[in-house]
């Protein structure tokens, strides 16, 4: 496996100057074949991206954590399988448990930004669609000190002006 690209991985701030992006090396252990179905439901609310990668890969993602007991099993179940994920998490949530968040971003994995209150963002306004990305994004920066390069809007919603305002302010894809 090749290692993570580094505009993939967290960005080193002032707060955590020493910060390396994480590598991984040897072998990746495999998970069991799984019979996923790939009739997965469409729907017009829910925002996609892309990503241009040389290679199969699949991307992990988890929402709307940090949780106490739930996201460190998990780190666990992704350590023990040498597997990298991105979690998006909520900065109410993130101010409620900065050492798992620490945990995660020690661990290698990448931290995306989910709002901080989990609202639907294609009803607000655009100075509260920014004063809830950048509460998000203040509250993992003094967790762990790591600048957040990805969002993803809860229940998929972002109208197109506030994702163009979202990517000017924030530089969010």
């Amino acid at each position: 496996m090749p290692p993570i690209p580094a505009g993939s991985a967290p960005v080193k701030t002032t707060a955590n100057p020493n910060y390396r992006t994480p590598l991984v090396g040897g072998s990746v252990p495999r998970n069991p074949d799984n019979n996923f179905s790939s009739n997965f439901p469409s729907s017009p609310t829910v925002s996609y991206s892309r990503v241009l990668v040389s290679g199969n890969y699949i991307a992990m993602t988890f929402d709307d954590g940090p949780h106490p007991q739930n996201t460190p099993r998990l780190l666990d179940i992704l350590r023990a399988r040498n597997i990298k994920a991105t979690f998006y998490v909520i900065g109410q949530s993130v101010n409620l448990y900065p050492q798992i968040v620490r945990r995660t971003v020690a661990e290698g994995h990448e931290m995306g930004n989910h709002t901080q209150t989990h609202r639907l963002l294609s009803k607000m306004g655009n100075s509260e669609v920014k004063l809830e990305l950048q509460r998000c994004s203040d509250a993992v920066a003094n967790a762990a000190g790591v600048k957040m390069r990805t969002m993803r809007p809860p229940y998929g919603g972002l109208l197109q002006h506030q994702r163009e305002m979202v990517y000017s302010e924030f530089g969010y894809p």
